[in-house]
């Protein structure tokens, strides 16, 4: 059986889940991740952000940032 994977586990986060941390629309975090200003990812039509490298460009720790 495998363990549940909990929300620190994981590597990428959403524009949704940025757009919230950051207060912003997530079409502007898909903006920024078109342009290169946020680390992220295109497949298909999806945005896969790369969560470490966000944090650190924002200054933050994992335990700064709030689970909703």
């Amino acid at each position: 059986m495998s363990r549940p994977r909990y929300e620190t586990e994981r590597l990428t986060m959403t524009p949704q889940e940025v757009a919230s941390l950051l207060g912003c629309s997530p079409k502007h975090v898909r903006d920024m991740c078109a342009d290169g200003r946020i680390r992220a990812a295109q497949i298909g039509k999806l945005w896969h952000i790369n969560r470490a490298a966000l944090l650190e460009q924002l200054g933050l720790d994992e335990e700064e940032v709030v689970h909703e």
